[in-house]
């Protein structure tokens, strides 16, 4: 099973410290529950009664507070607990590693059904040393880095990933200011947007366009992080720019999909116009 990590400053955040201890108790447990069924963060509203803890008889009257304390990020069925892969491994990660310990105890029983060529001492030696140490479960090293450890089990990179992070790093250059440095968090902010909250590149590409040719948002939007926080806000800006009895004739679904694609052209035509 994977384990869990906190840093000593846990109790004390800002985000942290105000909450009441019923608050407390539940985003520290969906902490745990999120770990254990490998969900990367994501909490499942039907679910909401595991997620608490066993005596908490009304839990939902604790979720409100942890919404407005920006722990809990709505979605449209659950919420996503907010920086969980910062701190936590994520479900590649814990199967990765999982399928290395597998690997390594298969290996081990093998030699040990081997034949034992160069005397007791040898395979007896060779047996437990193997087995018993590189098979022993993913319990946290406080010998080792935690950037070693996700440098080994980091998934490979995904070229749709790459193509929106560097995207957006462009665009931020170009704005002006210093080329931002994609990081593993851009990557993982990109990844949820595409496996977890249903984006399409090409949504999320021009989500980017969009943005960073408004002058409000292109300086508050300069990460990948920022970009999935701040994605249906600006969705819902690119919405008041367009004419009311254009948003009412379209289907729901097709205004989304084609929101942030008619703001960024009418943007484009002013600017033609200017120049």
């Amino acid at each position: 099973m994977p384990w869990v990590r906190f840093d000593d400053d846990f109790p004390d955040h800002w985000k942290i410290e105000p909450l009441s201890d019923g608050a407390f108790r539940l985003h520290t447990n969906a902490i745990f529950r999120s770990s254990k069924w490998l969900t990367d963060g994501y909490l499942p509203k039907n679910r909401l009664d595991l997620i608490a803890p066993r005596r908490m008889k009304r839990p939902g009257k604790y979720v409100a507070e942890l919404e407005a304390a920006g722990l809990w990020e709505p979605t449209e069925d659950g919420w996503n607990l907010h920086d969980f892969l910062d701190y936590q491994p994520s479900k590649v990660q814990v199967k990765t590693e999982r399928a290395k310990t597998a690997e390594r105890q298969k290996r081990w029983r093998e030699r040990q059904k081997a034949p034992v060529t160069d005397g007791v001492n040898n395979g007896s030696s060779n047996g437990v040393t193997d087995g018993v140490t590189n098979a022993a479960p993913t319990r946290p090293d406080p010998t080792r880095t935690s950037n070693t450890s996700s440098s080994e089990t980091a998934p490979p990179p995904r070229d749709d990933v790459e193509r929106l992070c560097e995207h957006l790093a462009d665009w931020v250059e170009k704005n002006g200011s210093k080329r931002p440095t994609v990081t593993k968090k851009w990557r993982d902010a990109a990844r949820l947007m595409l496996d977890r909250d249903g984006r399409t590149e090409e949504q999320v590409r021009t989500a980017i366009d969009w943005c960073q040719q408004d002058e409000f948002w292109k300086p508050n939007v300069m990460s990948m992080p920022k970009l999935r926080e701040k994605y249906d806000q600006l969705r819902l800006a690119a919405q008041r720019q367009q004419p009311s009895n254009v948003v009412a004739i379209r289907r729901p679904k097709q205004a989304n999909d084609e929101l942030f694609a008619e703001a960024y052209q009418r943007a484009a035509a002013r600017e033609a116009g200017l120049s």
